[in-house]
């Protein structure tokens, strides 16, 4: 038989019993959360003083709620992007260091770098405070590239008079580059006339091979394909690629000489 007074008793004893708080406490402690940061909601307050729900608070001051519901959702916006002098990043006696340091040097480095490595995100700041010696920097940096697009340029064409003419990544490397674009990238109309010297090259190879099969197809005994290869430089697989026909000829009239023996 269940003993309800005893049950009524336990459940009363183990109900939250709520805690009293002196208007002027809360007051303090809301006055307080106003200038927190990061910024709590109203809710996160409230349960940290021990209220359930936010209207307690409200009761309290109503003022100051609205202060920090405000707060909370301005903590969303972006922050202004000015807000007084900046903080300088490099002195300008380091600045100026690094700039005469560069312009000493054969190749100097540029002005951007220059302002990376010592802090900034652009070259802005630098251009400001040193306009006549970044010019300087500038200037000695569009000489050394035209001086060496001049160099590139005579290469190219001294391999323009070469025989065969080299494949154009094997030229960007003597360039000293990795990227066989940087040819086309500069000197456009010099690609388009290496092109067509190792086009017109293969062509002139190619019939030059021909005769040489035709040649080869009225000897006797027949060859093998593998001999016709190596006495013209080629691969067993170039030969069948670039000649299929004359190569079908070469192994069709051996087989018919083996057979024949």
């Amino acid at each position: 038989m269940i003993n309800w007074v005893s049950l009524a008793s336990r459940i009363d004893h183990d109900r939250p019993v709520g805690r009293y708080r002196r208007r002027e406490d809360t007051l303090r402690a809301l006055e307080s959360a106003v200038k927190e940061r990061p910024a709590p909601t109203l809710a996160q307050i409230a349960r940290r003083l021990g209220y359930k729900r936010t209207e307690g608070l409200r009761n309290v001051s109503a003022e100051i709620c609205k202060q920090i519901t405000k707060n909370y959702e301005n903590s969303f916006a972006p922050e202004p992007f000015y807000k007084g002098p900046r903080p300088r990043i490099c002195e300008v006696t380091k600045i100026e260091a690094a700039l005469r340091e560069s312009l000493a040097r054969q190749t100097p480095e540029s002005v951007p770098k220059i302002a990376v490595r010592l802090g900034y995100a652009h070259s802005g700041p630098i251009l400001a405070e040193f306009p006549d010696m970044c010019r300087a920097i500038n200037a000695k940096l569009a000489d050394r590239k035209k001086s060496r697009l001049n160099a590139m340029r005579r290469t190219i064409l001294k391999a323009l008079t070469e025989s065969p003419p080299r494949p154009l990544r094997e030229l960007a490397h003597r360039l000293g580059y990795r990227d066989k674009k940087i040819i086309g990238r500069y000197f456009p109309e010099l690609q388009a006339a290496l092109i067509a010297r190792r086009e017109a090259h293969r062509r002139r190879d190619s019939r030059q091979l021909i005769l040489k099969l035709q040649s080869i197809l009225r000897e006797q005994p027949p060859p093998s394909a593998c001999t016709v290869a190596r006495r013209l430089g080629l691969s067993m697989n170039t030969l069948r690629r670039r000649f299929p026909e004359l190569y079908q000829g070469i192994v069709a009239r051996r087989l018919t000489h083996k057979k024949n023996s």
